[in-house]
């Protein structure tokens, strides 16, 4: 057995859905609003003035996915420390049969740090939908006045725009951004899975066992690699060092060469947002060299194209909730269809799990 953030990935999905939903009802409201009244002449004036109302219908179509998505939340992160526990009982045998049952501590430290996350996204989608509203009935004005465009024309354009890029300005820790859906995914993955691996780690060591061992991962990527099936010290120093420790199952000691600490090799990239590299707990005399699982030829690009085809099929679903024309639907519908065909297609052809719930957003106007 052994405890990887892959494995906190079923945990995040419905929080992350949650979101998703938002986002994409978000964009429905937005075509709403703007949409109204497109044929009069004080449709400027208008829109500016049902600023008001639209925050309030915002809030109001946000709320209950908000409460969902906390729900999930503390949910997620109680069923990460059990998982984490379970696996280092599996691991530890009978050297686990004394150990008292989890405290919850783990699942509420990490339940309260993605609760702040999640704090800064709501109010993020509120200021920045809001924003959006502004910026397309400023551009739909100025294209009119120009006579370049018909106002219908130039809503759909302006709102197009906006849903291709998404709600975005999220900025994770190494100050990469992320859009909405991807973001609260990823945050809401690294935090279970924190949890997950700390009650994981905390289990071995009341059982006396303070070395994990981590495995030998499918795509790798370059910050996790200098880590494969290496020996780490939990709570140990930094750097290749030795420790002596007693066999597990017999009798005497043996000396042990590992590779640094754990916290070391977290602050270095591993367990990053959608590392598939785990950690097992370590038994002198017992544990073995972790094997270099069969790809079949995958790469670590390979799974980068089906996030990037995934992102794709995303924002044309965010297409179809701003048209304006059944005609503007019909062809974001198309295009929809076309890049989840192609995500089938990429899975198919390279053996990859297809994720279809990254593919869409699963809300309607």
């Amino acid at each position: 057995m052994s405890v990887s953030p892959e494995d906190a990935e079923d945990l995040a999905a419905e929080v992350a859905q949650a979101y998703a939903q938002a986002e994409l009802g978000v964009f429905g409201r937005l075509a709403q609003f703007i949409g109204t009244g497109l044929g009069l002449d004080s449709w400027s004036a208008d829109r500016r003035n049902a600023a008001g109302p639209l925050r309030r219908a915002l809030g109001t179509l946000l709320s209950d996915l908000f409460k969902r998505g906390r729900k999930a939340v503390d949910k997620a992160a109680a069923e990460a420390e059990r998982r984490g526990v379970a696996q280092a009982d599996g691991e530890l045998g009978a050297l686990s049969s004394d150990l008292p049952p989890p405290s919850g501590v783990h699942a509420k430290r990490g339940a309260g740090k993605i609760g702040d996350d999640l704090g800064k996204v709501e109010s993020a989608i509120i200021d920045q939908s809001m924003t959006i509203y502004q910026r397309v009935i400023t551009e739909v004005a100025t294209l009119v006045e120009a006579g370049t465009h018909s106002r219908l024309s130039a809503a759909g354009r302006a709102l197009a725009r906006f849903a291709d890029a998404g709600i975005t300005g999220f900025t994770d820790k190494a100050g990469r951004k992320w859009e909405l859906a991807t973001y609260v995914e990823m945050a809401v993955r690294t935090h279970v899975a924190n949890v997950m691996v700390d009650a994981h780690t905390d289990r071995i060591q009341s059982a006396g066992v303070n070395l994990v061992m981590v495995s030998d991962a499918p795509y790798e990527c370059e910050k996790c690699k200098p880590w494969e099936g290496k020996i780490l010290e939990i709570g140990g120093p930094k750097g290749a060092h030795e420790v002596t420790v007693k066999k597990v199952g017999g009798s005497g000691s043996i000396t042990v060469r590992v590779a640094g600490s754990l916290a070391e090799a977290r602050a270095a990239g591993l367990f990053h947002p959608n590392c598939r590299h785990s950690v097992t707990a370590y038994l002198p005399g017992v544990s073995r060299k972790p094997e270099k699982p069969d790809t079949k030829g995958v790469t670590y690009k390979d799974t980068q194209r089906l996030r990037q085809i995934e992102r794709t099929a995303r924002k044309w679903d965010r297409r179809r909730a701003v048209a304006l024309t059944d005609e503007e639907r019909a062809q974001a519908d198309a295009k929809f269809k076309e890049w989840r065909k192609k995500a089938r297609e990429h899975a198919a052809k390279t053996g990859l799990p297809r994720k279809t719930n990254r593919e869409r957003h699963d809300a309607t106007r």
